[in-house]
């Protein structure tokens, strides 16, 4: 037996990632989100625009509701938008980012 199309597991897991980004974007406007339930990883991606405090504090929020074993994964697009110090911020979250990973995998 052969799903059809938008049936099944695959729209399970469209609603699913839909349903996160409407909640990332109630928090970072813009904000996309996608499971990876392969490696149980939830990636968050957030437009350039977005600050370091934003970032993180949708980071917090998730990573405190997170199952045990899922990993919480917030990035910040590139970009050249905001002031100086927003550059700076994101470079740092992003800095802080890589080595959360590096250290423990947990990002």
């Amino acid at each position: 037996m052969t799903a059809r199309p938008g049936s099944g597991i695959a729209r399970v897991m469209a609603d699913r990632d839909a349903a996160l980004t409407t909640f990332a974007a109630e928090r970072v406007p813009g904000a996309v989100a996608r499971f990876d339930a392969t490696v149980d990883v939830l990636h968050i991606l957030c437009p350039a625009s977005t600050t370091f405090d934003a970032a993180e504090a949708l980071r917090l929020e998730l990573v405190a509701v997170a199952p045990a074993g899922v990993t919480v994964d917030v990035e910040i697009a590139a970009g050249l938008e905001g002031s100086v110090e927003d550059q700076a911020g994101r470079r740092l979250f992003g800095e802080l980012r890589g080595e959360r990973a590096a250290s423990s995998g947990d990002v």
